[in-house]
């Protein structure tokens, strides 16, 4: 399994594929897949015929130790393995050469990543660190007999993880930090109650909403954070109790709560996407910009040769489309951790001339004058 990204100048039309090869996907890369597609689930079809054939699988793929390879083999038996669509179909067909016989699940809902302020992300530790994990009866049972009454009387900071667990926090925690700074299904704010009479009263949801300024998640994300309270079993209602419409105004970029159905922005008065458009964290469709003709070397450039020679760190290789429909050209491109940077030439007697730096916060070029991320 491997990765690679493509992109396309908007200016000159060059378009671009970095091929990295057999790795896994860096976490960004990895978390904007999930964000525009949705993650995907993986489960076991069936009885598991061989146990030791899917522990010997999962430990190869996953390469940890025996004990959390068992781990993950319960979350596909029970709950699921989440990830990308196709990491789930990888999985599959890696079990289904041991003969465990699973089957993905795509479209289930949508990740939601962190979008409020960066400093209160920046407290997060990570490392699985986060809100009181409850994917049980018995675990919500242990966590609400260990909450005192003062707790109860308020409503609880909670999130879904991408795994479908409820993960409970103290209500003025941050969603961010109650996520441990993880993409959720869900956001929001849930209060409990004892329901019925005598002295066996169970617990039941009283209210829950989609508050989250943090991760501002769509009132669609109902289903998800409905399946993980039927996973532990409490009564819910049908549907959030105090629904709240996030939307980004496509003018000024604040992002703020619709009022009363009242779509129009309080910090510039621009209208907002209506009804079932949820904008807060929506990325626009790339437009590709038309390839130059075959034979058309208007933009094309002298081969400099190769002006730059660096050493060390890993070689990567970047297969460039040249300025006609007929071929691909390569960049050779050479680097230390963290930069990259090469020259290609190529494409039907047409040759140009790129170069490139990696690391955050900078700019790569090539092909032409514009810059870009």
């Amino acid at each position: 399994m491997w990765w690679d990204a493509e992109r396309r100048c908007p200016s000159c039309g060059v378009a671009q594929c970095e091929y990295v090869g057999p790795e896994g996907a860096p976490a960004d890369v990895r978390e904007a897949l999930l964000i525009a597609h949705g993650p995907a689930r993986l489960r076991l079809a069936g009885p598991l015929g061989d146990p030791v054939a899917a522990l010997r699988v999962l430990r190869e793929g996953a390469g940890v130790s025996l004990g959390r390879s068992r781990e993950l083999l319960a979350d596909p038996r029970e709950f699921g393995l989440i990830g990308t669509a196709v990491e789930m179909a990888y999985w599959r067909a890696r079990l289904g050469e041991r003969g465990v016989a699973a089957e993905v699940e795509e479209g289930f809902a949508r990740a939601y990543r962190y979008v409020g302020p960066p400093e209160l992300q920046e407290l997060v530790t990570g490392g699985g660190s986060g809100g009181q994990r409850v994917r049980t009866a018995g675990e919500f049972a242990a966590w609400v007999d260990a909450r005192t009454a003062a707790e109860l009387a308020e409503p609880f900071t909670f999130v879904v993880d991408l795994g479908g667990a409820l993960r409970l926090a103290p209500r003025r925690s941050e969603h961010v930090a109650c996520a441990g700074g993880e993409l959720v299904l869900g956001a929001g704010e849930v209060g409990f109650r004892r329901s019925g009479g005598g002295g066996q009263r169970a617990w039941e949801v009283e209210t829950v909403s989609n508050l989250s300024t943090g991760y501002c998640p769509d009132v669609r994300s109902w289903p998800a954070v409905a399946a993980a309270l039927d996973r532990i079993g409490l009564p819910y209602p049908g549907g959030f109790t105090h629904p709240v419409v996030f939307r980004r105004c496509p003018e000024c970029g604040h992002c703020g709560i619709v009022r009363e159905e009242h779509y129009v922005c309080v910090f510039c008065d621009a209208d907002l996407p209506g009804p079932g458009h949820w904008n807060v964290d929506g990325v626009p469709p790339a437009q590709d910009a038309p390839l130059p003709a075959p034979g058309d070397t208007s933009r094309s450039r002298p081969d400099p040769g190769n002006p730059v020679a660096l050493s060390g760190g890993p070689a990567r290789v970047w297969w460039v489309r040249g300025q006609n429909r007929e071929g691909w050209g390569t960049w050779g491109v050479r680097g230390w951790p963290g930069c990259r940077a090469g020259w290609c030439t190529r494409a039907a007697g047409s040759s140009w001339c790129g170069w490139g730096c990696r690391r955050p916060g900078r700019s790569w070029t090539s092909g032409c004058s514009t810059t870009g991320r």
